[in-house]
């Protein structure tokens, strides 16, 4: 996730997260700077030393802190966005544990469908938080809970003619 910044002092502020890794690389005025560690960054720009240091991360609000001047590089994650990502996996835990609804539509349960699900719902938060219409966000939650219905119905499908 990247997200630049215009500021008068240092100029241009790139920050950029890794969706996959959680990877993070900044850059200070057209320079990227060198990581330290984790959350410290340094460089230099113009004949002068710079520190940034990271507070936070993509989803609960990056701020960077350059040479004491702090700028907020991303809003963290509203409350919604969460109940939008992780309520539908409510839903198919119950599916997933009910004879009856798997007689009618079979989905794998258990530490598999889990993972599928879980893997799912961290998608659709990452997908859904830099959206700002709440029609899309609903939408592509609703999307990624019929995705993960068709992967663990996929799933089952394999593993009843396994067994069978």
């Amino acid at each position: 996730m990247r997200s630049v910044i215009q500021t008068q002092k240092y100029g241009e502020i790139v920050y950029d997260e890794s969706y996959w890794t959680g990877k993070k690389t900044v850059t200070v005025g057209g320079v990227q700077l060198k990581k330290v560690n984790k959350k410290t960054f340094v460089g230099e720009i113009n004949g002068e030393q710079v520190t940034a240091l990271i507070a936070g991360s993509f989803l609960s609000g990056a701020i960077i802190d350059v040479n004491g001047d702090k700028f907020r590089m991303t809003e963290p994650a509203k409350w919604y966005d969460y109940v939008l990502s992780f309520a539908w996996v409510a839903i198919y835990l119950v599916w997933s544990v009910s004879e009856a609804l798997c007689m009618i539509f079979p989905v794998v349960g258990g530490a598999l469908g889990g993972v599928v699900a879980g893997l799912g719902a961290a998608a659709a938060l990452f997908i859904i938080k830099p959206m700002k219409n709440i029609a899309a966000k609903i939408a592509v939650s609703l999307g990624m809970f019929v995705a993960v219905m068709l992967v663990n119905f996929a799933l089952a499908l394999i593993y009843i003619s396994a067994v069978l």
